[in-house]
Parts: structure tokens; C-alpha cells; sequence
């Protein structure tokens, strides 16, 4: 039952600051609108395929943790519950760390699928 309150206070965190940064964004177009001046430019576009590049490598890698953890888990003293969260998150954020380093490759050679 705790970890259901952790899942949930995290997912209302992320949807507060989403609504925040949202709200933001649209008070930022909207005075560029009243100015005058094109708001496309200051958007920037990421293309499709390399969000779901984000999405799918940190999946994965939260995947993969998982599975180590619950391996871990059965194999090793580490009886624990909280080992298989833990990696969980940890190879998540690898998984993320290797896409933004694809990308900083991507955008060196300058290519931008």
C-alpha cells in the first residue's frame, strides 16, 4: 500500500508541474501573438521518431533494471523490496543518458531525422 502512495504523489508531482509548465508556455504565446511577432519561431520541433526514441530507451531500461532487480532479488541476500524500484529507476535514467547522447551525435553531423 505505500508504494501505491509513492506511485501516486509522484504522478500528481508530474502532472502539477506538466499543467505548470503548460500554462506557462501558452502565456509566452500568447504575448508574443499581442507583440506582433511569429510564434513558430521560438518552437522548437522534435521529431517523432526520436521522442519515441526517449520513450522506448527508458522503458527499456526501466524494463531491464527491473529484471536485474528481481534477479538480484532471488539470487543474492538482498531480500529486499526495494531493490527492484531502485534499479528500476537507475537503468531508466541510463537509458535516458544513451539517448540524449545519440542525439548529441545526431545533431554533430548534423543529421535531424
Amino acid at each position: 500500500m505505500p508504494a501505491l502512495a509513492i506511485i501516486g504523489v509522484v504522478v500528481i508531482v508530474a502532472l502539477v508541474l506538466h499543467s505548470f509548465n503548460h500554462r506557462e508556455r501558452h502565456k509566452e504565446r500568447m504575448s508574443l501573438i499581442e507583440k506582433g511577432v511569429d510564434p513558430s519561431l521560438w518552437m522548437r520541433e522534435e521529431s517523432f521518431p526520436l521522442r519515441m526514441l526517449l520513450w522506448g530507451s527508458s522503458i527499456t531500461g526501466g524494463g531491464f533494471g527491473a529484471l536485474v532487480g528481481y534477479i538480484l532479488s532471488l539470487t543474492t541476500p538482498l531480500h529486499t523490496n526495494a531493490i527492484v524500484p531502485i534499479l528500476s529507476i537507475l537503468f531508466g535514467g541510463i537509458g535516458i543518458i544513451c539517448y540524449y547522447i545519440y542525439r548529441r551525435r545526431l545533431e554533430s553531423r548534423g543529421e535531424r531525422s
